[in-house]
């Protein structure tokens, strides 16, 4: 960043400020399948059936996380100790050890413990984002013109979820498409990722 000046960086709209509305991003973010730690969820195996001790059963649907929100206190226990035992979290290692899951069926079960692993995942990649966001990163569609600063892609992918930032990138928009340039290269490289979010050098 030493001996690297630019000048005043604009985006759509007035100078400085963005087309689209802060909040209104924000709440599009959000509502992106969104989860957080507090939230409690209803639905089959779930709510009155969970505090009750009930088995849990799968409603068939892997993008309803709600349905395992109810055990992730255990789960989350479960995994403290085997971080402290220095085991490294497999499916496995949380059979039979969560007592509503493993009074489930054996399928269910297995399905469960993953769907807990799966929302884990998600839970910190939003929560990345929303860290992002606030320190002053935006979408990075609305970048006009070449621009420096760290470039975080985001996403979901089969079996897990992804977070990366590049740092001191360089950033512009040309017909509909991200071009980003990282410190130390010379030729621009068109960015594949669905989503991402760009947060101007000094923010």
């Amino acid at each position: 960043m030493t001996g690297m000046t630019d000048n005043h960086i604009t985006r759509k709209g007035e100078a400085g400020q963005p087309t689209t509305n802060r909040a209104h991003f924000a709440a599009k973010q959000q509502s992106d399948a969104t989860v957080t730690l507090t939230g409690t969820g209803t639905g089959t195996g779930t709510g009155t059936d969970a505090a009750a001790g009930e088995p849990f059963v799968w409603d068939n649907d892997y993008d309803n996380y709600e349905q395992v929100r109810p055990y992730f206190a255990e789960y989350q226990q479960v995994r403290d100790e085997l971080t402290e035992a220095g085991k490294y979290p497999y499916n496995d290692s949380f059979k039979g050890r969560i007592p509503a899951l493993a009074a489930a069926s054996d399928s269910h079960e297995d399905t469960a413990i993953y769907m807990l692993q799966q929302m884990r995942s998600r839970d910190e990649m939003h929560q990345n984002r929303d860290a992002f966001i606030a320190d002053g990163g935006y979408d990075v569609e609305e970048v006009i013109g070449e621009q420096r600063g760290d470039l975080a892609t985001y996403g979901y992918y089969v079996g897990g979820t992804g977070w990366s930032v590049i740092t001191d990138a360089r950033v512009k928009r040309e017909y509909g498409r991200t071009l980003v340039k990282e410190p130390r290269q010379r030729n621009w490289r068109v960015l594949s990722s669905g989503k991402a979010l760009f947060k101007p050098a000094g923010k």
